[in-house]
């Protein structure tokens, strides 16, 4: 099984603008565990990703949504000032 690409780039610009400089998204993280040797099939991908969610340091869980609340707020104030300047 090949190991998706991944496009962060502007998920990368938004978690720099948004000032969470050492938040690293959830998926990253466990892209780098679930990914870290060949997988042989889908039993043993599912397991993986099990075990990395299982592994996840909660403190990454808690910067990913703080960042979807803070992106959440973002947004809706952007729609509501309807493209004015906030």
């Amino acid at each position: 099984m090949e190991t998706p690409r991944l496009h962060h780039s502007s998920y990368a610009l938004a978690t720099k603008q948004s000032g969470f400089k050492s938040r690293r998204p959830v998926w990253s993280v466990m892209q780098e565990k679930v990914y870290k040797k060949r997988i042989k099939d889908t039993g043993q991908l599912r397991a993986r990703i099990l075990t990395a969610w299982d592994e996840m340091d909660q403190r990454i869980i808690d910067a990913e949504i703080k960042h979807w609340r803070t992106a959440h707020f973002v947004t809706r104030a952007c729609i509501k000032a309807k493209g004015r300047t906030l």
